[in-house]
């Protein structure tokens, strides 16, 4: 979203594909409720542009939206409903460009590894669009799999995870020294074996209302697209939790798809490593630093659970050329799918990350497009 609406405010006729029948990306379909990567340690923001304009406008949109700590961490709390419904209408407000949901691109054509055209599935039919240059942003790197899939490195994958939205739980149950408590009530269950091992490193935390919470669930083999029944698992953490004081009126309100943090990464002219990260480095000159990440390394180890681990400096250059294709003029790839090894991906993988990322991009994308004219649809 923030690369189309970056290369179609830069001047370019621009489309997005959504697969899904409404945009909003992993925030609203997996029910992301807390956004990293806005803000560094001290709470400042870390990229301007449409990273701060997002963070006015869920502001705007709803007064349940709020900057909170979270450890060492600045986040911003919001409700996924309303990050789509901004979403929404930022797209639709947008001049120069056309948003095809439940779409799908099939087929494209390149020439001297140069993206030429490319064919999209619609609701309504199929149709042809002239590619000045084309940007993957579906976090799987699915775009440049079809076209390049010698460009993908898919080693060494996160787990993936599931997020839950209970309602009717009594407000301040996770309260400190609850929260907590139940938290260790959950890793000794799976520990005990009265819950499946992969429990132990169950997440819970508030929602936008009091009598909301939030249970992020590990799924440790799930890949990409790959069919999940999660049913079993709602429920059998479900009754667990209405044990306990505070949840005996809970209800679930709603499961989020399950959360694929790490896809398959494309190979670029400059890999984001985890020793470029801690040096705060990179080979790039600062005119070609796309954007900063300032997460720490958060790492879903689909063995071993969580890693977390600080950075130092906590903010780094990201440079626009680990966002291109290796090899390629127009193609480029933004978001998950970025060039970095599993560790500096696990950093840069964050939504406030990935918008700093996609401006950065469109606004490269549609300096080609001016350079060669605009893409139309024929």
């Amino acid at each position: 979203m923030a690369a189309a609406i970056a290369a179609a405010r830069a001047g370019a006729t621009t489309t997005l594909v959504e697969s899904q029948r409404c945009v909003g990306g992993t925030v609203a379909h997996a029910l992301i409720h807390t956004l990293g990567g806005l803000f560094d340690p001290e709470g400042n923001l870390v990229n301007p542009g449409l990273p701060a304009e997002l963070i006015n406008r869920l502001e705007s949109a709803d007064s349940r939206v709020r900057r909170r700590r979270i450890g060492r961490l600045w986040v911003l709390s919001v409700a996924p409903e309303t990050y789509q419904r901004v979403a929404e209408e930022w797209l639709r407000e947008t001049p120069r460009l056309t948003v095809l949901t439940g779409s799908r691109l099939t087929d494209s054509s390149w020439q001297e590894r140069r993206v030429e055209q490319v064919a999209i599935v619609t609701p309504e039919g199929q149709q042809t669009i002239d590619a000045a240059a084309l940007i993957d942003a579906t976090g799987g790197a699915h775009v440049v799999r079809s076209i390049a899939p010698d460009s993908l490195d898919c080693n060494h994958q996160a787990a993936a995870g599931l997020v839950v939205r209970l309602a009717g739980v009594k407000a301040g149950a996770l309260d400190f020294p609850k929260g907590v408590g139940l938290v260790r009530s959950i890793r000794t269950a799976a520990d005990a074996g009265e819950l499946p091992p992969h429990f132990a490193h169950t997440w819970l935390d508030c929602g936008a209302d009091p009598d909301e919470v939030y249970i992020k669930l590990f799924l440790p083999q799930l890949k990409e697209r790959q069919p999940c029944d999660t049913s079993q698992l709602v429920k059998t953490i479900f009754e667990f939790l209405r044990s306990f004081p505070g949840f005996e009126n809970a209800v679930i309100d709603r499961v989020g798809v399950p959360g694929i943090r790490d896809g398959g990464r494309i190979r670029g002219d400059h890999q984001l490593t985890i020793e470029s990260l801690e040096q705060g480095e990179t080979s790039a000159e600062s005119s070609e630093i796309a954007c900063f990440g300032s997460w720490p390394i958060e790492y879903w180890d689909p063995e071993n659970g969580v890693q977390m681990r600080t950075l130092s400096p906590p903010v780094y250059p990201i440079p626009l050329s680990a966002l291109q294709v290796q090899g390629w003029d127009n193609l480029w790839a933004v978001g998950k799918c970025l060039s970095a090894d599993p560790l500096a991906q696990s950093s840069a993988r964050v939504v406030g990350t990935c918008w700093a990322m996609g401006e950065a991009v469109g606004n490269a994308a549609a300096r080609i497009t001016a350079e060669e004219g605009t893409c139309e649809p024929r």
